[in-house]
């Protein structure tokens, strides 16, 4: 229903009115200069602005844009995947069946970049997950569940703001909106699916089935 809906009115060339409603004045914007609030879409459950802050201070401008990258980059995978995050990009990102094998994977991409950042789990987060965690500074977590003893341990950061959250879902969840001078460019969003058993092999030597899920990972991310 979401992507008839956006290609349908892109193709149509209708006027496009877009009611969001207002959830909460921020502090500021992404500078103090700046004024800024979050909106929700009301077609839309679940994302970044519908997350629950299970701890921590308010959330400001910047933080929801940094934790919608990461709960968005991991909610690609259907493998146990963790992203860190910083200034809007990973960082690091790693998938593992294991999940703190996955998180100290992802924090050695770029370990320096990691301090500060944010970090997105699309799976419960463990108890183990939370000791490895230990030591670093992180503004945000976001996860779609969390195991009380992980809490336990987490909510004994005051910096820390825990988010927990449900995977985007309504109409208008595959409309890409970028505001520009003069108006605005919208485009059906990059959600494509990808089945790597389908792809063409155009090279003497075929990819090895790990190199074949090496790939895989590669172009998702």
């Amino acid at each position: 229903v979401a992507k008839t809906w956006a290609q349908e009115h892109i193709k149509a060339g209708d006027e496009i009115v877009l009611g969001f409603a207002k959830l909460a004045d921020l502090r500021y914007g992404e500078n103090p200069h700046q004024r800024g609030s979050v909106f929700a879409d009301p077609l839309q459950t679940g994302g970044i602005v519908n997350a629950r802050q299970l701890h921590g201070i308010d959330l400001s401008f910047t933080n929801l844009l940094d934790a919608d990258a990461a709960w968005t980059t991991v909610s690609d995978f259907t493998e146990p995947a963790v992203a860190v995050i910083k200034h809007t990009n990973p960082c690091g990102l790693a998938v593992h069946d294991d999940q703190p094998t996955a998180y100290r994977r992802a924090f050695e991409g770029d370990s320096v970049s990691a301090y500060g950042g944010i970090v997105g789990f699309n799976r419960k987060v463990t108890a183990a997950t939370a000791e490895a965690m230990r030591g670093v500074l992180y503004h945000i977590i976001v996860a779609p569940e969390y195991e009380p003893a992980a809490l336990e341990v987490l909510k004994k950061r005051k910096q820390l703001r825990i988010l927990q959250a449900d995977p985007a879902s309504g109409a208008g969840e595959s409309v890409d909106i970028r505001v520009v001078s003069g108006g605005a460019l919208i485009q059906t969003a990059d959600d494509i699916e990808e089945e790597p058993s389908s792809w063409e092999v155009v090279t003497k030597r075929a990819p090895t089935t790990s190199e074949l899920s090496d790939l895989a990972f590669a172009w998702r991310a």
